[in-house]
């Protein structure tokens, strides 16, 4: 007690201090004290708390393509610093010459580019203000969670500050094209979602929506944290959106990039022409171009143009109502504008691409799309969109009837036509446009009765009766469902199914029409007894 008594007394409240805080390690059994760990934990908001916190950093974005076009898209983004720096995802302003961003009810139309990242899909841009309100930016996805609680926010189809939550699925996860790992989350991803923030329960940015598989369910993905401060220290002196984005830029193109697990078909071609991709149903019913019913622009850029569909969800421009493109069967045609063929104007050749969901292409080629009148022919693709499936039709309109053959198993059927002119049967492979498709369950033919040259010789077949047979080489066996279509050149059809079975009298053909006359368009279907023609009886 007499050394005590000696200490000075104001340090008797802090020996008591550490005594007590001995005996409360000692009792804890070296644990911290549960008031230090809750002090320790950051504050975590509810959803409607954190929405409405971060609704005065969230952008809407408005980028517009090349004046020609007058074509214009959306997307999302959010404040990362009070004088105006605006993170959004790159593909949002790809293609772009101008934009908008409104934030907080005010809009801004000087928009510039700080910074640009294909590859990471982020851009940083620059708008004239000093009073913004940022978003806090975790530090890195290191401390992200698997399983714990997130938000989205941004403007889905176009629906302003749309809130949305769900889970931390996989922190890394590592998708096919890309060289970083991206975090895949529950919350809802739709168009116009892509650059706004995902955000923790504490209110912090993890990372930028970016993309949905449009297969599965609850597949979303967001770019992490860490490569947006990435792109904020590589920040340089502003340029203008056009200059970063626009087509002649060196890193902007405007042009189709696949999205995982979507199905789509690009046409692609070179050359001073005018050509549009049109969507029809399987019946030849028009739908409508590309760009006013999906989300390609028109764009033709010099000598280079470009239309994509996407066989997806889209809202229809006139009442806001989704358009479902994703199951059922349509056409998809080339249509040739112009301008006629003269001095080399309108030469040009095509390609048609077919992006399957699973990141698999196929290219077809369209060489002189121009050289027969009336110049505007088709290239056309049946596509089944539910099954992901892709039948080449190869329908040009240079003629007034086409006869198209389709089954739908590995047999191989042969389309013939007996021509009363020429008193001889022809198949389609005997011209410069005809093929035999015999692949799996796509088999194809098609026999246009227009006028063609076989070995320097005239045939004409657009005048006088013919035939159209089915000829079945292997006696119907598998059983094989066959639809023959005759289309005219002002697009009616007739339609006739017949299924083959398997004959012990060997190979036979199928009449489906006799004294067929392109030039009436009227043709006479035979009585079911007439409908079959036998070769090895």
């Amino acid at each position: 007690m007499r050394i005590l008594n000696r200490l000075p007394v104001r340090i008797l409240p802090f020996i008591s201090l550490i005594t007590a805080a001995l005996l409360l390690y000692m009792a804890g059994c070296g644990s911290p004290p549960a008031s230090e760990i809750m002090e320790e934990t950051p504050r975590e908001y509810s959803i409607a708390d954190l929405a409405e916190i971060a609704d005065p950093g969230l952008a809407y974005i408005e980028a517009e393509g090349d004046d020609q076009t007058g074509y214009y898209w959306f997307g999302s983004g959010f404040v990362v610093s009070s004088d105006g720096m605006i993170v959004t995802n790159y593909h949002v302003m790809d293609g772009a010459v101008s934009a908008i961003v409104e934030i907080n009810g005010v809009t801004y139309d000087d928009v510039q580019v700080l910074a640009a990242n294909e590859e990471w899909d982020l851009a940083l841009l620059k708008v004239n203000t000093t009073d913004l309100q940022p978003l806090p930016l975790a530090s890195t996805i290191d401390d992200v969670r698997l399983g714990e609680q997130v938000i989205a926010m941004g403007n889905p189809e176009g629906l302003k500050k749309t809130v949305s939550d769900g889970i931390i699925s996989t922190v890394y996860r590592r998708l096919e094209g890309f060289n970083y790992d991206h975090i895949q989350t529950t919350a809802p991803i739709s168009k116009g979602s892509s650059g706004g923030p995902l955000m923790n329960m504490r209110g912090e940015v993890i990372g930028v929506n970016t993309l949905t598989y449009l297969t599965g369910q609850n597949l979303n993905f967001a770019v992490p944290i860490d490569l947006v401060h990435n792109l904020i220290e590589s920040r340089e002196q502003p340029q203008s959106i056009s200059a970063v984005f626009g087509y002649g830029s060196q890193g902007g193109t405007g042009y189709y990039e696949h999205r995982p697990g979507e199905l789509a078909v690009v046409l692609n071609w070179e050359g001073e022409a005018d050509l549009d991709l049109e969507i029809w149903t399987a019946d030849f019913e028009f739908i409508g171009a590309a760009p006013f019913i999906g989300d390609s622009p028109d764009i033709t850029q010099g000598s280079q143009g470009e239309e994509w569909f996407a066989f997806t969800r889209y809202e229809t421009a006139d009442n806001g109502e989704m358009a479902d493109y994703s199951s059922g069967k349509y056409l998809v045609a080339v249509y040739y504008y112009g301008p006629e063929p003269a001095d080399g104007i309108g030469e040009t050749e095509a390609t048609i691409g077919v992006y399957y969901p699973d990141g698999s292409s196929e290219i077809y080629l369209i060489e002189d799309l121009w050289y027969s009148p009336p110049y505007d022919q088709w290239f056309t693709l049946l596509v089944d969109a539910g099954e992901e499936n892709i039948k080449v039709l190869d329908l040009y309109f240079d003629a007034p009837m086409i006869a198209l053959l389709e089954w739908d198993t590995e047999a191989d059927l042969d389309l013939i036509i007996w021509s009363e002119n020429y008193d001889s049967y022809f198949a389609p492979f005997d011209f410069w446009y005809g093929y035999d498709i015999m692949d799996g369950k796509l088999g194809l033919e098609t026999f246009r009765f227009g006028v063609f040259d076989i070995e320097e010789q005239a045939y004409d077949f657009t005048k006088g009766l013919h035939d159209v047979y089915v000829y079945m080489g292997n006696t119907g066996d598998p059983v094989t469902e066959a639809t023959l279509t005759f289309v005219s050149d002002e697009l009616e059809l007739t339609r006739y199914n017949y299924t083959f079975t398997p004959d012990p009298l060997g190979d036979y053909l199928w009449l489906a029409a006799y004294d067929l006359n392109t030039e009436t368009l009227k043709y006479f279907e035979p009585d079911p007894e007439q409908q079959i023609v036998y070769q090895n009886e």
